[in-house]
C-alpha cells in the first residue's frame, strides 16, 4: 500500500501508474507561478523568479522521491526474479560449459587432424605428379600417354584419398571464434581506433578547467547556472 498522500498511485493488477489529483494541482500551481515570470531585469524581479524556481524545484524534488519510492518495490521484485533465475540455471550453465568445452576440444582436434592429413595428401599428390611427369616423358605414343595418365590417376586415388571431414552431428553448429585479451588498449586504439570506445569524463574535464587548464580537443565556455534550495517548503508528499 502506498502512503495516503503519495504523489504516485501504482496499480499492479492493471499495470498502470498515475499521479494523484493533489500532485496535479500542485504542479498547476507551480506552473502558474512560473508563468508570471516574464523577465529578470532587477533585484526584485530576480527574487520573484527565485520563488518561482523554488516552487518548481519543490515539485521536481518530491516527484523524484515519489518515483523512486514507487519504483523500488518493483526493482526489488525484479532483482528477486533475476536471483531466482540465476540460481535455477547455474547448474545448467555449468554443465553446458563443461560439455561445450569437451566438444570444442574434440572439434579442434578433428580440424587439426584434417589439416595434417590434407598436408600429407598434398605432398603425396605432388610426389605422384612428379612420377607421372617422368613416365610421360618416356611415353612415345598416345596410347602410352593415356595408359600413364590412367595409371597415376588410379594411384592418386588409392594412395592419396581426401581426408575424412570433421564429423558433424545433427543439431550441432560449429563456428570459429576467438578468446581475446587486450594487452595494450592504447596500441590498439592508435592502430585501429574503431575497436575502442572512448567516453569523455566531464567531471575530470571540469576539474582541469578549474585549475586553468583547457584540455586539447575541448571547447569550454563559462556559463552561469542559478539553482535554488527549498526554503522551508512544506512536504506535500510522504514516501
Amino acid at each position: 500500500m502506498k502512503p495516503e498522500h503519495s504523489m504516485i498511485v501504482r496499480n499492479d493488477a492493471a499495470l498502470t501508474v498515475s499521479f494523484t489529483a493533489e500532485a496535479e494541482a500542485l504542479k498547476v500551481q507551480a506552473l502558474d507561478i512560473a508563468a508570471t515570470i516574464g523577465r529578470v531585469t532587477s533585484v526584485e524581479e530576480q527574487a520573484e523568479a527565485v520563488k518561482a524556481q523554488q516552487s518548481l524545484q519543490g515539485i521536481l524534488g518530491q516527484a523524484e522521491k515519489a518515483r523512486k519510492a514507487c519504483k523500488e518495490p518493483v526493482l526489488d521484485f525484479g532483482r528477486k526474479i533475476d536471483d531466482a533465475a540465476k540460481g535455477f540455471i547455474q547448474e545448467l550453465k555449468d554443465e553446458m560449459a563443461r560439455i561445450s568445452t569437451m566438444v570444442g576440444t574434440f572439434v579442434q582436434f578433428e580440424q587439426k587432424r584434417v589439416q595434417a592429413e590434407e598436408q600429407a595428401r598434398n605432398e603425396k599428390l605432388l610426389e605422384i605428379e612428379r612420377e607421372k611427369a617422368r613416365a610421360l616423358a618416356k611415353a612415345k605414343t598416345e596410347a602410352e600417354v593415356d595408359a600413364v595418365q590412367e595409371h597415376f590417376n588410379n594411384k592418386a586415388a588409392a594412395q592419396a584419398p581426401p581426408p575424412e571431414p570433421v564429423a558433424r552431428v545433427e543439431g550441432q553448429r560449429v563456428t570459429q571464434d576467438w578468446d581475446i585479451i587486450v594487452s595494450d588498449i592504447h596500441k590498439l586504439y592508435r592502430a585501429y581506433p574503431t575497436c575502442v570506445d572512448l567516453t569523455a569524463r566531464k567531471s575530470e574535464i571540469k576539474n582541469l578547467l578549474k585549475q586553468g587548464i583547457t584540455p586539447p580537443g575541448v571547447i569550454a565556455t563559462p556559463v552561469a547556472r542559478a539553482t535554488v534550495t527549498n526554503a522551508g517548503q512544506r512536504a506535500f508528499i510522504e514516501v
